[in-house]
């Protein structure tokens, strides 16, 4: 019951939607509210590609070093210690970075609204700066 009353809101919000002049003040009025909201939305959108991107760049440090690090003859147990870290830093980037995705992916299809990624913002960019600090949680 509750369904197709649910149903029956969303019809009558398409059909009022529908029959409104293009024009009119009513349809302005919304059309500023969209934009609005479409532009917070692509703001969220860049935000999560910069730090998807910068988690890349990082990414991308890590595997260097651990080239490097491969490239040595013999490998000192300070060296062993930092690729185990490395390796386990590009690990947990890897996973972030899907994650990361998925959220912009489900903000792109509207699954996830914009306050929710404002929500994750700060926890986020801590983990983008400050990833390879001892007390850093993951």
């Amino acid at each position: 019951r509750k369904r197709v009353e649910n149903d029956m809101q969303r019809f009558k919000d398409f059909e009022r939607d529908l029959k409104t002049k293009a024009f009119s003040t009513n349809a302005l009025n919304r059309g500023d509210e969209l934009e609005l909201e479409d532009a917070e939305k692509m703001t969220y959108q860049e935000w999560l590609a910069r730090m998807i991107q910068s988690l890349n760049d990082q990414l991308e440090l890590f595997e260097a070093d651990l080239e490097i690090l491969a490239n040595k003859k013999s490998l000192s147990s300070d060296d062993k210690s930092w690729q185990a870290q490395l390796k386990t830093l590009q690990e947990r980037h890897r996973w972030h970075i899907k994650k990361l995705e998925l959220v912009l992916r489900a903000l792109d299809n509207d699954a996830v609204p914009p306050s929710d990624v404002a929500l994750l913002k700060d926890s986020i960019e801590y983990y983008v700066e400050n990833n390879q600090d001892a007390d850093c949680p993951h």
